[in-house]
């Protein structure tokens, strides 16, 4: 627990920031010499009493598939291309994490690049979530096509909203609230009633109902 009656100091506020945040800064000057804080090393899983802070560190820490091309982390700085966006980088031990980088050049009096200051942001577990949503939602839109059938998101007021696996063509009278013109007009009042029952209660909505084809037969 902090206690704010003393004297305390950015620098005693800052490793408690990124620690909780997973989180590390860096700075570099005009000519390429770097400051790191103390959880940008261990972003990197690098000891402050052996490594020195190097763009070519930074380079060798980040996964091959990730880097620019022939750019050095120096021509990037130069062109402010500058770590931004996200990348994987290796730790020493071999670990893969997953890293967000944001940066901002500061200009000196005379209008010119005085210092790069940038943040890198530890999003493994964001990341980890994220794919495994997306592996989720393909297996979804298999398991539909395999039926013949739309996989859609709807919104609480009746709307569809998207149809991942649809036509265009075949599918867009689908869309907003014209779905419900669709159903055949005998099971109409059952689908909009069960609809609003699994918007109440949040059980799932399951209906049987006729639907109108492009072609004008009902299935």
């Amino acid at each position: 627990m902090l206690d704010f009656e003393g004297s305390i100091s950015l620098a005693d506020i800052l490793p408690f920031i990124e620690e909780k945040l997973s989180a590390g800064l860096w700075r570099s000057d005009v000519a390429g010499q770097m400051q790191w804080s103390r959880g940008f090393y261990e972003l990197l899983g690098l000891d402050p009493r052996l490594a020195t802070p190097s763009y070519t560190e930074i380079e060798r820490r980040i996964h091959p598939d990730d880097r620019s091309g022939t750019r050095s982390c120096g021509e990037r700085v130069s062109n402010r291309l500058l770590l931004e966006g996200e990348f994987r980088i290796i730790r020493p031990n071999g670990t893969l994490r997953w890293i967000y980088g944001r940066t901002e050049t500061l200009l000196d009096a005379a209008g010119k690049p005085g210092c790069v200051l940038g943040l890198a942001l530890d999003i493994t577990e964001k990341r980890k979530l994220l794919d495994a949503l997306k592996i989720e939602a393909e297996r979804y839109c298999a398991l539909a096509q395999i039926a013949g059938g739309l996989l859609w998101t709807g919104s609480s007021d009746g709307g569809v909203t998207a149809l991942s696996n649809a036509k265009e063509t075949e599918h867009q009278g689908y869309l907003a609230k014209d779905w419900v013109d669709l159903v055949h007009e005998e099971e109409r009042d059952t689908a909009l009633r069960e609809w609003a029952v699994s918007v109440k209660t949040e059980e799932p909505y399951n209906v049987e109902c006729r639907l109108r084809q492009p072609d004008g037969a009902y299935r």
